[in-house]
């Protein structure tokens, strides 16, 4: 399984080139997922960023990687498409305030520690692993909470 990110304000004008799907806000949206054609290369397409940018991870047998990589250098070359690394994918997530598991995210910290409050949904009607230490958890008083400082 290979993985590359397509981020920036012209991930939407790359990846039109692309495919022919429509790849407007309204018709992909924020978290959605869909198997496509990227350039003849089957991807599982997930509109997120780790960086908080407009992007998408895009999913694909690492065989295809190769062949994958050049058609998306291609189609950004009119919008000056460059690499990055994971330093700056770090910068810009620290700078939005997107939590990392390794970082902020540890087994020494509870969701609710870690701010994740928005995402916790401890009565949801679906039972799901953990719901009952979850409910547990919220009603104690916070050793620690993570925050962002701008």
């Amino acid at each position: 399984m290979g993985v590359f990110g397509v981020t920036g304000k012209y991930a939407r004008d790359v990846m039109s080139k692309l495919t022919p799907e429509d790849m407007s806000h309204d018709s992909f949206k924020f978290l959605e997922c869909r198997e496509m054609d990227l350039a003849g290369v089957p991807v599982q397409a997930t509109r997120i960023s780790y960086t908080g940018e407009l992007g998408w991870e895009l999913h694909h047998d690492i065989k295809d990687s190769a062949k994958l990589y050049d058609a998306i250098c291609t189609a950004g070359r009119a919008f000056d498409i460059a690499d990055y690394g994971t330093l700056a994918v770090n910068s810009l997530r620290i700078e939005k305030g997107f939590r990392g598991w390794g970082a902020e995210m540890n087994l020494d910290k509870n969701p609710f520690e870690a701010g994740l409050n928005p995402f916790i949904k401890p009565n949801k009607k679906v039972r799901f692993i953990g719901q009952d230490a979850v409910k547990k958890l919220k009603d104690e008083e916070l050793k620690s909470k993570l925050v962002t400082l701008i």
